[in-house]
């Protein structure tokens, strides 16, 4: 359950999808590359990884 964990380096990533494999297509992959945006814009940091 949760994401594979080689897939996590890449979370952050804009326009990233974790499930290649969704024929339906929902949201634009922008999400957690927005919530990085605005986290790095306040001083803070975010990685995708353990």
């Amino acid at each position: 359950m949760g994401v594979p964990e080689d897939k996590l380096p890449f979370l952050f990533d804009e326009f990233y999808r974790v499930d290649e494999s969704r024929n339906e297509k929902k949201g634009n992959g922008l999400g957690l590359y927005i919530v990085k945006y605005l986290v790095e814009a306040m001083g803070g940091s975010v990685r995708g990884g353990k």
